[in-house]
């Protein structure tokens, strides 16, 4: 009985451990009735979903990196760098694409925890230092107006409901938190926590008007 316990005891430590780099981590739901694996623990190596990361590693994911990294095809990536100071110019895009490029990086995040791929880490460092240097002193991080207040000196926030501020802020929670799970790294996650923060506070004395400002409910969730 001593030693079933004690194997028991041991697969129950592995699990929790295991949720740690996960996907989702239902370790401490108490009506959870799955439990994650760690997301480069499982590997496709033959068949249809083999051949289907192959295309993904091979040609998707750096295709679209390099299409949300070229001012000239998107200004995602553009946007953040003028934001940070690291280049001039204006926002071009959509409202929403501080997004885009928060879910492209995700994307070589998922890619990254299941490869192990040097370079991908070292581009994602690259990126993420960029982001870094584009947040105001409080957190705020929206690259249309940022960049915006920075040439006017005016600080506006959540002024449209088509803003998307605090939807773009919610796929930087997300991304920031896969980074963390699948890099053990916290840069991602130190720029999302700060923008988290901000919006709490921002919230906490909002106006139930301006609390309903809000397009999409990734955020929220």
């Amino acid at each position: 009985k001593g030693l079933l316990f004690l194997f028991t005891g041991i697969i129950c430590i592995n699990q929790l451990i295991a949720q740690d780099k996960s996907l989702t981590n239902t370790s401490k739901s108490s009506y959870a009735k799955l439990q994650s694996v760690n997301m480069g623990d499982v590997q496709w190596t033959n068949g249809f979903w083999a051949e289907r990361f192959k295309v993904c590693k091979d040609s998707m994911v750096p295709n679209m990196w390099h299409l949300y990294t070229d001012p000239n095809i998107s200004h995602a990536f553009e946007n953040f760098k003028i934001a940070a100071g690291i280049d001039t110019g204006d926002f071009k895009g959509p409202s929403f694409h501080d997004r885009d490029f928060y879910k492209n990086l995700e994307a070589v995040v998922s890619l990254y925890a299941a490869t192990k791929d040097k370079h991908l880490d070292a581009i994602m460092d690259n990126a993420i230092d960029v982001i870094g240097k584009a947040p105001r002193e409080d957190g705020y991080l929206y690259t249309k107006s940022t960049i915006d207040q920075k040439k006017s000196g005016v600080k506006k926030q959540f002024e449209s409901r088509l803003s998307f501020e605090a939807y773009n802020i919610g796929h930087l929670m997300t991304t920031a938190c896969v980074h963390y799970r699948a890099t053990g790294k916290t840069n991602l996650l130190n720029i999302a926590k700060k923008a988290a923060d901000y919006l709490y506070r921002f919230y906490d004395t909002a106006s139930a008007e301006t609390a309903r400002n809000a397009i999409c409910p990734s955020h929220y969730m």
